[in-house]
């Protein structure tokens, strides 16, 4: 029974934490401002 409760416990933190996230935390590369992008040559690749 303790099992299960911490399971139960520990699924609702994972949950709970992944509905947190914001909006701006899950955006592509594609869809930020190439102003907010890391200088770095993957996201200068002129494939984009």
């Amino acid at each position: 029974m303790k099992y299960f409760i911490s399971i139960l416990l520990i699924l609702s933190i994972v949950t709970l934490g992944g509905c947190g996230m914001g909006q701006d935390q899950s955006k592509k590369p594609s869809e930020m401002n190439p102003e907010d992008l890391p200088d770095v040559r993957a996201f200068n690749d002129e494939f984009m």
